[in-house]
């Protein structure tokens, strides 16, 4: 699943969410802040239930560590 946030800087801003076990939202759907957009599973090649989170600019991923504050431990 991947959601587009527009511009951001003059780059298209996107962020894609993997290995769900089902996914909550249909193409071109618009989502609020806070919605449930799909359940963590482990689709693909996946060893166990996780979460894989990418932002992209211009449709290239970026490091995600960029937009998140601080630590998530």
């Amino acid at each position: 699943t991947c959601l587009s946030h527009g511009s951001y800087e003059g780059r298209n801003m996107s962020t894609c969410y993997a290995h769900q076990s089902r996914i909550l939202v249909n193409h071109g759907q618009w989502v609020s802040r806070g919605q449930l957009i799909g359940r963590v599973g482990t689709t693909g090649a996946s060893t166990g239930n996780h979460l894989h989170f990418e932002v992209r600019l211009n449709g290239n991923p970026t490091d995600p560590e960029d937009w998140l504050p601080g630590c998530l431990c």
